[in-house]
């Protein structure tokens, strides 16, 4: 009988023990997913965080880049309001009546200021 009786807690502690085992495991589990969650979570947080800059960034980008068009614009308003008064002038009467042969020198610099201007 004693041997049927320690046979029994044998497969008592057996149980218990495989019952532990598996117990801890499934805690060790547990444990892991939600440190995996956990840390998915961050990641995902941190990836709306970059793209929430990225589109601030982008915003910023469009704007100066509209106000840079937006200037250029106006600098060619003025540089063809300039240039036509240029012309304007070359071509009104009082410059033709005064007009003679000019220098190999202004030619020069009026042909250089084209090119400039091209």
């Amino acid at each position: 009988m004693f041997g049927l009786l320690s046979l029994g807690r044998i497969q008592l502690y057996i149980a218990a023990a495989v019952a532990i085992i598996g117990i801890y495991f499934f805690w060790k589990h547990s444990i892991e997913q939600q440190a995996l969650m956990e840390y998915n979570q961050n990641q995902l947080q941190q990836s709306i965080e970059d793209q929430r800059k990225m589109r601030e960034a982008l915003d910023d980008i469009g704007k100066k880049q509209a106000e840079i068009i937006k200037q250029s614009e106006e600098d060619k308003k003025v540089y063809e309001q300039k240039l036509g008064n240029v012309t304007d002038y070359l071509d009104s009467k009082e410059v033709k009546v005064s007009d003679r042969p000019a220098s190999d020198i202004l030619k020069n610099t009026v042909k250089q200021l084209k090119e400039i201007s091209k």
